[in-house]
């Protein structure tokens, strides 16, 4: 057999700007971000069965879409027992296509906060699983169940 050729030497580049080759575009964007699981646009598994807000004596749950008030008042679909809490606090609204659900803060004194973060009134906030609502000192934790 006939000696194998020993492989070409490395290709030396020049290095500094002049010589640096664009990135291809590729290159320049990163990968999805973990955070990017937390878009409410991005639907990773499947429908949204059901909503269900625990805290501590209060467990409430959500099946079906539409608008679902949070208060004090007899006519709430979703009643709490908390004098900080507002007869009519907030809304939860599960979206027709069970992709996406909201919060949306509807002027109670004593605020509504997602993950400590005071929600403005009237403005629909997108939640995802494991976040913290908390409506006056009521906080509770929310759960998605996917079909």
């Amino acid at each position: 057999k006939p000696p194998v050729p020993p492989p070409p030497p490395p290709t030396s580049r020049p290095t500094g700007p002049a010589s640096a080759a664009p990135a291809p575009p590729s290159a320049s964007l990163t990968p999805a971000a973990p955070k990017l699981v937390f878009s409410p646009a991005v639907a990773t598994a499947g429908p949204i069965a059901e909503v269900r807000l625990t805290g501590v004596e209060t467990d409430l749950l959500i099946s079906l879409p539409g608008r679902h008030e949070v208060g004090r008042a007899h006519e709430v679909s979703l009643r709490v027992y908390s004098p900080t809490v507002s007869r009519r606090h907030a809304v939860i609204v599960l979206s027709d296509d069970r992709t996406a659900v909201h919060v949306e803060h509807l002027g109670g004194s004593n605020g509504t906060y997602l993950n400590g973060v005071e929600l403005a009134i009237m403005k629909p906030t997108p939640v995802v699983d494991g976040d913290v609502v908390r409506f006056g000192d009521l906080e509770l934790k929310i759960g998605l169940k996917r079909l």
